[in-house]
């Protein structure tokens, strides 16, 4: 497959995609797409029907597929994938129509087990990425599809063949290797942030959280994330109680979180009046949109702490965009994260599931402003490596490695079959 004198042929594969829903998987694909087609390519989104839909009345500036309708037949959302025949058959075409020259699959499961085969055996190249539920397993939560039997197994049988997988983490890199993936199959590029974007947008501090209902000489720490177990907002109340009793007198913004589940457990720890929940803000779409949207970046520039107090965490996209706003960082010593965060340098690592190490952390940087504007420092340093600019061009090179690898093994199976003629 030669991609001489024209541009490369990209499509990205994701059952879950911008504007329906928003989140790290989300706002990676959208990202990809973006910079991609910036950079001269040939761009299309394979997606689910209502993304689909969704995206295209937004008028994003890449074309879109859709997959067909999947049925599942068990309400656990991790109990039953469907039958992949269906989307095998709707990649297939797209594949015969549009002659990508790589196919970028998000999610190994089920994403890559549905659409894997059907490209080898066409001699196109894939790149799998796994984004955290498809390959993470936390029995406490029940978080990850390989706490069912079946899914596990076809995971290790995608790792055995695949030939190239990314981990945006070492955590994810580390999940690969219990599935018996190759080291050698495995490139680390992380996911990416709008620097410039946070840099650049100006901000009327004052405005933003009268509007939010933070006062303007308030301390505002910020946790930024839908409210799933594995976020941890359960642990914020307690870690808030302690820091009063520390002497702290300071606001705890939740945005994305849900406000009555946040209320009851607030009210159980007597900090019902020092917590601000936002529910998850509607996207902004079109062709000039960026996410996050202009507002939830005006309430990251508008905090004074961000605090992610995750159990479980594959990255953390979060993180890169508290630290692309300038903010000194405390968060769990979990998975992405501590790849994102050297502990004492550009921001403060502590226990998981603990409201007390939480607490501590922040009230270190509360008692420290040297400290807080340190780590704040170091992290507009750390972010520059999260550019989506330079995550983009890494993935490029990638497709460019595996397009060629490809070509190789095809032009070695046509000399082999040439030879027993």
């Amino acid at each position: 497959m030669s991609t001489t004198g024209r541009s490369l042929r990209i499509a990205q594969l994701a059952f879950s995609a911008l504007p329906r829903t928003v989140g790290g998987l989300e706002v990676v694909v959208d990202s990809l797409l973006r910079a991609q087609l910036d950079a001269g390519c040939e761009v299309r989104l394979v997606t689910r029907w209502k993304e689909y839909r969704a995206a295209k009345r937004a008028c994003f500036p890449y074309p879109a597929s859709t997959l067909p309708p999947n049925p599942q037949f068990d309400p656990d959302p991790i109990g039953s994938v469907g039958p992949r025949w269906p989307v095998s058959m709707a990649v297939r075409l797209y594949q015969w129509r549009y002659r990508f020259d790589v196919w970028h699959i998000h999610a190994i499961y089920p994403a890559g087990w549905m659409a894997h085969d059907v490209l080898v055996g066409m001699s196109v190249p894939v790149v799998l990425t796994a984004h955290g539920v498809d390959v993470e397993m936390d029995a406490s939560i029940d978080h990850g599809y390989r706490l069912r039997p079946i899914h596990d197994r076809r995971l290790r049988e995608l790792a055995r063949k695949a030939a190239c997988f990314t981990a945006i983490s070492s955590s994810i890199a580390d999940r690969y290797a219990e599935l018996g993936v190759p080291s050698e199959r495995v490139v680390r590029i992380p996911n990416g942030v709008d620097v410039g974007r946070f840099r650049q947008m100006p901000v009327n501090r004052a405005e933003i959280r009268a509007a939010i209902g933070v006062p303007v000489d308030a301390t505002l720490v910020l946790t930024v994330g839908a409210d799933r177990p594995a976020k941890g907002h359960r642990f914020i109340p307690p870690a808030l109680a302690a820091l009063r009793r520390q002497g702290h007198n300071l606001v705890w913004v939740v945005l994305g979180g849900n406000p009555d589940r946040m209320q009851e457990r607030a009210c159980a720890e007597g900090v019902d009046d020092g917590i601000v929940v936002i529910p998850a803000i509607a996207n902004e779409v079109g062709h000039t949109s960026r996410f996050p949207n202009d507002r939830v970046v005006a309430i990251y520039k508008s905090a004074d702490i961000f605090a992610l107090p995750s159990v479980n965490e594959g990255f953390g996209m979060v993180a890169i965009e508290a630290m692309a706003a300038g903010l000194p960082i405390v968060a769990s010593e979990v998975g992405g994260l501590k790849d994102i965060i050297e502990d004492g340098v550009d921001g403060l690592l502590c226990s998981p599931a603990s409201p007390e190490s939480l607490a501590t952390a922040i009230g270190r940087i509360l008692n420290e402003p040297g400290l807080r504007s340190h780590l704040a420092a170091a992290a507009e340093r750390t972010v520059q490596r999260y550019d989506w600019t330079t995550v983009s061009g890494e993935y490029l090179q990638v497709y460019r490695n595996r397009i060629a690898a490809s070509a190789q093994q095809n032009a070695s199976r046509a000399a082999v079959l040439a030879d027993t003629d």
